[in-house]
């Protein structure tokens, strides 16, 4: 019966003020552990999504022109007048004429909906090696004929970035173009890192995706 009766009583003792403190003290140190950790899990995936959107694009980019022997452009938006800028993505096709003149301006169109890559996720300035919009014919990469005005939401792009894919899958630019996807925001043209280096000398967490221009083919770099 003593026995009995000491069980109940532990039974039916309540928590004391101490030991509720304590449960809730390790709990806020658990959730400023895991918190953290479960957003810059969730920040990394974004940034792997956005990188095999871009390379989606450019591998279809590359399989277009193949397949319908046209060239093939990949597009960046860089203007900072567009909301979105260096974060949207797009693909356009220059056909060859029937009767086998030049092909005009004009004869550019869009191919692809424009594509926006994840939220928190841009495409660094500081590091995109593509073709401008400002380089004129002659310059090394530059195709004949040059764009036709390119929209985006109904506004005309005053600034965009671009690769050519030919024929033959293979890049019409001499060097192997590069763009660097980061987690941070571009605005009036600085770049606002969200985990900058030590110093803030770049990005701590970056993708990097490479156009061999040989092949056309997308070399990813996720350090």
């Amino acid at each position: 019966m003593l026995r009995l009766r000491y069980y109940r009583n532990f039974e039916n003792r309540g928590f004391t003020l101490v030991e509720i403190l304590t449960v809730l003290a390790i709990t806020a140190i658990m959730a400023s552990l895991i918190v953290p950790a479960i957003t810059s899990l969730g920040k990394s995936n974004a940034l792997n999504v956005s990188a095999d959107q871009v390379v989606n694009l450019a591998n279809l980019g590359r399989e277009t022109s193949m397949s319908k022997n046209a060239m093939t452009a990949l597009i960046v938006v860089t203007d900072p007048s567009i909301d979105g800028a260096d974060r949207v993505f797009g693909l356009m096709e220059l056909d060859p004429r029937s009767d086998g003149s030049q092909p005009q301006s004009t004869d550019w169109k869009q191919i692809s909906k424009w594509e926006s890559i994840s939220s928190g996720i841009i495409s660094d300035p500081n590091a995109l090696s593509f073709n401008k919009s400002t380089d004129v014919a002659g310059t090394a990469g530059v195709p004949t004929p040059s764009f036709p005005p390119i929209v985006y939401n109904g506004r005309t792009v005053s600034s965009y970035s671009y690769v050519i894919f030919l024929p033959g899958g293979n890049l019409l630019s001499g060097t192997s173009p590069q763009v660097q996807l980061v987690e941070g925001n571009v605005a009036s043209g600085s770049v606002t890192y969200t985990r900058p280096l030590a110093g803030g000398t770049g990005p701590a967490n970056y993708c990097s995706l490479t156009i061999i221009t040989s092949t056309g083919r997308v070399k990813v770099d996720r350090p």
